[in-house]
């Protein structure tokens, strides 16, 4: 059926398409499913009509070529069914088809073409199937009936095939016992495939002509609707033209309030660019805007004028124990008293956190200190009230004196924080002035310089581990232990030895960062060394002893190692006892893990053996300022030897650092040392996979300089 047909067949059927709103998914299968269904109920009469007309030319057919068959029973049965149809499509016509009862509207529509198809397939025996005339007239109407039915039942082949189904295996069934027409089954299944497949022909166009109208449908509601949108913003425009045709004649006297308005936000904005918003001094911005201004006049008026950084001591006290908000007003209240203190015309600023800036200008170096030590008694006599409790706090001052040789701003401000980070060192509250070729700012400079250079070295990779020998004292034999030392390659791919740049590690804070770097390296070899034995002694640096986070990673790496056997970590013992019970309590903890700890640099400190007994350490390694003399100072060989005495008493074995001859090994062996390590048996070498290639660099470097850096 055509869709022009279908429409003007079934009113239902557009009603159909346009109550459901189409929508991707089920909801619009399911409004495809109720058109299909309309359709289907909507043919029902033009079906029961042609359904009575066949079957009464057949009726009568039959009649005539055999009076005595029940054809008028059979005919009543069908025109039942007929009138069970017509019933259908008024309950389809009264209560409508929708989404939800359309399930139940389907069943019903195919329980009705089985029993339909059932009444057709009756005629089989109606008929006298012996006899060939009444055989054939009833097989060519029911060809007839199921070809009919391929196009009527297309948009549901669930009721195509109730339909057909009875009809098509009644006949076949019949087929068998009629001697002749026993060879038309062949041809019967032939064409019964060939009407199915045109009904599924038929039910694919069915199909998409539904799914186009319910798209043109929903073309043309969104078509309605965007037409309704259309005048809605033509009519909101012509309000808004309205309104905006008052509002113009409005603006015009706004228009010289607006400009003042802008003028000062102009001026509010220019000047929180320029001060802090928490205390309303000049920001650091300023402060360098100003102090260029002055870097370049000095030049050319010659006037003196001094800079000076000032970093609070105490603030993180304040912070910590009564948080930011205390912090914040302690601030705000210390930079109220220090903009009276000041002289006018010089320039306060807040540089960022707790650090201030002052810029005095044509202020010698007497001025200069005069008004920081006014500035110093003021805050040192300053008390911070917070809720119910005291803060008393100093501050820690670095003056620098603006010359010519000074040539831009970063320069003045980089002497001034360094003489305050000086200041700091000397013991806070106090104050430091920089002044030209200072070995203290030099050095302090140089290992500024070299926490760039770590930083840098670590991102690039070319931090190396070396490893040196440590050998028994009685043979060759056993397992294999090696000391790892940490090296670093420089941008030219020199090894730079760890007394350059440790000792601004060690200042920094970097420490912890450097002994994961180094735990993390080893514990990966070792677990991809599964075959071996070798020890490895890691250092433990004493800032890291004092790392919680850090240690907590130590002790999951050393849980997760394959080999923790393997790993001997060493902690000097100025470190071990400024924490003597903390580090007792971490060396337990590893050793319960597997690995083993030795006490390095024994001597070197309070030298009691008092503290040894709560340090449960498995190898005592003696300072190698004992060690380097001990064939020839009687002295160094009876501490040696009382050292080693009793460590052995305490379960401990003996490790001798810095042996360099033969004759210091032979020493050693006659006391009774354990382990010997020095360059007599083996200079630090890199062994990680890739590190090899920088062993010839490293080798090119002095034995004193070595020596002493590792």
């Amino acid at each position: 059926m055509s869709p022009d047909r279908q429409d003007a067949s079934c009113p239902r059927a557009t009603e159909a398409l346009t109550s459901p709103a189409p929508a991707p998914g089920g909801r619009r299968e399911g409004a495809l499913r109720v058109s299909r269904l309309q359709l289907l109920h909507a043919q029902l009469p033009s079906t029961a009509a042609g359904s009575l007309i066949s079957a009464g030319l057949l009726a009568m057919l039959l009649y005539s070529l055999e009076p005595a068959a029940p054809t008028g029973r059979w005919f009543c049965a069908l025109a039942a069914v007929c009138a069970l149809r017509l019933v259908q499509f008024a309950g389809s016509r009264r209560w409508g088809i929708t989404q939800d009862n359309a399930h139940r509207w389907r069943m019903a529509f195919a329980a009705a073409n089985l029993l339909a198809g059932g009444v057709w397939a009756s005629t089989v025996w109606v008929a006298d199937f012996t006899e060939y005339r009444q055989a054939v007239a009833v097989i060519v109407v029911l060809c007839g009936i199921m070809a009919a039915a391929g196009v009527l039942y297309a948009a549901s082949l669930r009721a195509f095939f109730a339909f057909v189904m009875p009809i098509m295996w009644t006949v076949v069934y019949a087929l068998q016992y009629h001697p002749e027409l026993a060879r038309l089954t062949p041809l019967l299944l032939a064409y019964f495939l060939t009407i199915t497949s045109g009904a599924f022909s038929t039910a694919k166009a069915v199909i998409r002509s539904l799914a186009v109208q319910l798209d043109n449908l929903e073309l043309v509601e969104d078509l309605q609707a965007e037409r309704d949108h259309i005048r809605v913003l033509n009519a909101e425009l012509e309000n808004r033209v309205a309104a905006r045709t008052a509002e113009l004649s409005a603006s015009n006297a706004r228009l010289l309030e607006e400009v003042a308005e802008k003028d000062q936000a102009q001026r509010r904005l220019a000047y929180q660019a320029s001060h802090d918003a928490l205390t309303s001094l000049c920001n650091r911005t300023e402060f360098e805007y100003r102090l260029r201004q002055v870097v370049q006049d000095r030049r050319q008026e010659r006037r003196p004028h001094a800079v000076c950084c000032m970093d609070l001591d105490q603030f993180k006290l304040v912070n910590d124990t009564c948080g930011h908000g205390a912090g914040d007003e302690l601030l705000r209240r210390l930079s109220g008293v220090l903009a009276t203190h000041v002289r006018q015309g010089d320039t306060l600023a807040r540089l960022g956190g707790d650090e201030f800036g002052i810029l005095m200008y044509d202020a010698g170096l007497n001025e200069a200190m005069l008004l920081i030590e006014r500035l110093r008694d003021m805050i040192e006599n300053f008390t911070f009230l917070w809720e119910r409790r005291q803060f008393k706090v100093t501050a820690s001052f670095g003056v620098a004196i603006i010359t010519d040789d000074y040539d831009s701003v970063t320069d003045v401000l980089r002497d001034a924080d360094t003489a305050c980070f000086l200041a700091k060192d000397r013991g806070r509250n106090c104050v430091h002035v920089h002044v030209q070729d200072d070995d203290t700012v030099s050095e302090r400079r140089k290992q500024m310089a070299w926490i760039n250079r770590i930083d840098a070295a670590m991102s690039d990779g070319r931090l190396l581990l070396a490893r040196q020998p440590i050998l028994r004292s009685a043979g060759q034999g056993g397992v294999q232990h090696w000391e790892v030392l940490l090296r670093l390659r420089d941008e030219d791919g020199d090894v730079v030895l760890p007394g350059l740049f440790l000792p601004a590690a060690e200042r920094y804070g970097m420490m912890p960062r450097l002994d994961r770097f180094v735990v993390d390296r080893v514990v990966d070899f070792i677990d991809g060394d599964a075959g071996g034995e070798d020890v490895y002694g890691i250092n433990l640096s004493g800032a890291s002893l004092g790392d919680d986070r850090l240690l907590a990673h130590v002790h999951e790496r050393v849980r997760r190692c394959a080999q923790p056997a393997r790993l001997c970590f060493e902690i000097t013992e100025t470190s071990a006892i400024s924490n003597l019970a903390q580090v007792g309590e971490i060396i337990r903890e590893l050793r319960a893990l597997g690995c083993g700890f030795a006490l390095d640099d024994f001597g070197t400190g309070m030298a009691s053996f008092d503290y040894l007994r709560s340090l449960p350490v498995d190898f005592l390694k003696i300072d190698g300022s004992f060690i380097k003399d001990i064939d020839q100072n009687p002295i160094s060989h009876a501490m040696v030897r009382a050292v080693h005495d009793i460590a052995h008493l305490m379960g401990m074995r003996t490790i001798a650092e810095y042996v360099e001859t033969e004759a210091i090994a032979r020493v050693l062996r006659d006391i009774g040392i354990d382990y010997l390590q020095g360059y007599h048996y083996g200079r630090p070498m890199f062994f990680m996979p890739g590190d090899e290639d920088a062993n010839e660099r490293l080798s090119r470097n002095t034995v004193q300089f070595f020596a002493g850096a590792a």
